[in-house]
């Protein structure tokens, strides 16, 4: 079994079912010009890299980005905790059926007659819980869900005003990655614009890892019956902060963050701790 950790967008983004508006593609594989048989430094970063998001439909100005998990996220993985969550033929099956019921009640959503029959409606759809969970509970938001779709409607404020972006949001295109020009370090991270001491280069937010998860245990048997058993630290130490005596490691993942080398005579940035409440 292969478990792969992908930062950046791979890490950034969520998932919501119904509303996947971009598409994965394969990640280029090279050692940055590095022989994998004669030269140190290749074993200290990952030769996999450009991983790309990319929109698989048109996507509105603000929009949040969503990234399909795959239903068995949802029905295998987190079991019992999200049994609730909508997938997208429930958001499906839900658009049909307000549609169904806006041509019964002829648009007029807030009659006693429409109340009652979308009660009843729910109590029937009360057995699937996450079809009951994709339709709305009140009628009267059943005009806008007509506009928008129960996916849109579930998520109020899945589009962002430009000014609540410049307020809330950061910029993550500070930098990209390119070839290092330090001697055996592989790629590194480059400014793409001039920035004053003390600008923000990036944020980092920070996975929290169990150390022991970073090791590779695996035991082998010899001729003479014995079985030693070996301990391998993962590549991904190589881009965790930590403490050598901490079980805890921070595995910063936004974009690009994971190229910015370590220069102990010259360095150009700092890490810092956000004062900032969506960091």
């Amino acid at each position: 079994r292969v478990e792969s950790l992908i930062p950046g967008l791979g890490a950034l983004v969520n998932c919501h079912p119904g509303l996947i508006n971009t598409q994965f593609s394969r990640p280029k594989t090279n050692s940055a010009g590095l022989h994998r048989y004669s030269d140190p430094g290749v074993g200290a970063f990952s030769n996999f890299h450009d991983f790309t998001v990319s929109a698989s439909q048109h996507i509105q100005a603000g929009m949040e980005i969503f990234v399909d998990y795959g239903e068995d996220y949802f029905v295998d993985v987190l079991e019992n905790d999200w049994i609730h969550i909508p997938m997208e033929e429930d958001y499906e099956k839900g658009d049909n059926i307000i549609w169904m019921f806006w041509k019964t009640v002829h648009g007029q959503v807030d009659t006693a007659h429409a109340k009652l029959l979308w009660t009843f409606i729910r109590q029937l759809a009360a057995h699937n819980g996450r079809l009951l969970a994709a339709l709305p509970s009140d009628p009267n938001d059943i005009p806008k869900a007509i506009k928008l779709g129960t996916a849109m409607l579930s998520v109020p404020n899945v589009v962002r005003t430009s000014e609540w972006l410049e307020k809330n949001g950061q910029c993550l295109d500070n930098i990209r990655p390119g070839q290092s020009t330090l001697e055996q370090a592989g790629r590194g991270a480059f400014a793409t614009r001039s920035l004053r001491m003390g600008d923000v280069i990036a944020p980092a937010p920070l996975l929290h890892i169990r150390r022991d998860d970073s090791v590779i245990k695996y035991a082998e048997e010899f001729p003479d019956g014995t079985t030693n058993f070996f301990y391998m630290n993962q590549l991904l130490l190589n881009y965790c902060f930590s403490h050598p005596r901490s079980s805890l490691l921070l595995y910063p993942y936004s974009p690009v963050v994971n190229y910015i080398n370590h220069d102990g005579k010259d360095p150009n940035a700092f890490i810092r701790w956000s004062d900032r409440n969506h960091h």
